[in-house]
């Protein structure tokens, strides 16, 4: 139970960060255009 939850919140943060750098990449974009 404890793994399976510790495998959650590593995946929660792996989509956070994934979010992060998908909002730096667009304005990168942006400031490109």
């Amino acid at each position: 139970m404890s793994l399976s939850i510790k495998n959650l919140n590593k995946s929660f943060q792996d989509i956070n960060l994934f979010k992060d750098f998908n909002i730096d990449f667009e304005e990168d974009t942006i400031n490109c255009i």
